[in-house]
């Protein structure tokens, strides 16, 4: 997840009420170097299967690589080149292998500084205690050779965690954030809102996420994401969210504008000063491989560009699982890896170009001091 700050700018705002977009002309290609050409990677290209074995992956902002996790004949994490799409390693499992749990593992995030983090799924409401206990393990970069336990935590009745996850922050600063679900309908828990923190290098605290008033069940299981450290973007049965969150809770939270119910997977970059979301659709059949790309003010999402994952197969998908995560940014252009469980893994490469002289002539013109050229 690339640091940015989720906050609306009221100068951009009104210059864009006046101006021409300055995102027209995005492009969104399949990345050339990335799965012998074309981009795509399908399961048997990196171990996978088309049982659910693959639902998350992280990109690593230190090495420019994607860890996949999969439970594909082992439970593993493989360590994929982000730039051809090449196997580069599986992460030395911790000892004992992955707790027991509903799934072993299931969930990854990647900080900053490359710190690797796991998570099973786990659930309060399972009457097996093995399988209401979340673990979550670190291993400090791709090198590390076994994996400390950073945390295990026995779930309440009603709240399971593990459909989704991210980190955030660099060294012992490091956050976890886990999505979480409701399991038991009607009713209202701690977390209900739908995310937990995890901050492991502070007496390994864990914090279930509430809003101030009233609740949205489970608003982040199926993507929960760090906009930056205090700010969280996810969405649960169709609604994209973000909230502003504290230690103790979250603090704001609103739905986002423009995608559509399909939209199951959000990430958020910057791009000199401008904020991009892009979405996956993993659930509806017909659409169930679409990658779009949002400019995205405050909680208002404007469409840009859209494009499909080649090489879809026919394969089902019925959880809806998947993960979309943006890479590395160079200049005008970011890269963006998208997952659809069963299906396979997408890289593409985002492109904005420059304003136009005549956008940037009517700025002058209205006297306004707002520069959003692209670096």
């Amino acid at each position: 997840m690339t640091p940015l700050t989720f906050r609306f700018r009221s100068a951009v705002a009104t210059l864009a009420l006046v101006l021409p977009c300055v995102s027209e002309g995005a492009t969104l290609v399949a990345l050339p170097t990335f799965g012998g050409g074309d981009g795509t990677l399908v399961p048997a290209d990196y171990g996978g299967g088309t049982g659910n074995t693959e639902r998350q992956m992280a990109f690593n902002p230190a090495t420019g690589n994607i860890a996949l996790v999969s439970r594909q004949t082992a439970n593993r994490v493989d360590i994929i080149d982000g730039t051809t799409g090449a196997y580069v390693k599986t992460m030395t499992a911790p000892a004992g292998g992955y707790a027991s749990s509903v799934l072993n593992i299931t969930g990854v995030g990647i900080s900053q500084d490359g710190q690797i983090f796991t998570s099973n799924l786990a659930d309060g409401s399972n009457a097996t205690a093995a399988n209401r206990v979340v673990s979550v393990y670190r291993w400090s970069g791709e090198t590390s050779v076994d994996p400390a336990a950073v945390s295990t935590y026995t779930l309440t009745t009603g709240i399971r965690l593990g459909d989704a996850m991210d980190a955030y922050g660099t060294g012992a600063s490091a956050s976890v954030m886990l999505g979480v679900n409701d399991t038991a309908a009607g009713t209202v828990h701690p977390g209900d809102d739908g995310f937990a923190i995890l901050n492991p290098f502070t007496s390994e605290s864990f914090a279930l996420m509430d809003a101030a008033s009233g609740s949205i069940s489970s608003a982040f299981r199926l993507t929960s994401a760090f906009v930056d450290g205090d700010t969280a973007i996810g969405s649960q049965n169709g609604v994209t969210r973000v909230a502003e969150f504290s230690p103790t809770g979250i603090t704001s939270i609103a739905s986002v504008t423009g995608p559509a119910t399909t939209e199951r997977h959000a990430d958020v970059v910057t791009i000199g000063g401008v904020q991009y979301l892009a979405t996956l659709a993993s659930l509806d059949a017909t659409v169930r491989n679409r990658v779009s790309i949002w400019e995205l003010n405050g909680a208002t999402a404007t469409l840009l560009t859209q494009a499909n994952l080649l090489g879809v197969g026919t394969a089902g998908n019925a959880n809806g699982t998947g993960d979309i995560d943006w890479g590395n940014v160079t200049g005008d252009s970011a890269t963006l890896y998208a997952l659809t469980t069963n299906h396979g893994i997408q890289a593409f490469m985002f492109t904005v170009p420059e304003p136009g002289v005549t956008m940037l002539g009517v700025a002058a013109a209205l006297g306004m001091a707002v520069r959003r050229r692209r670096a």
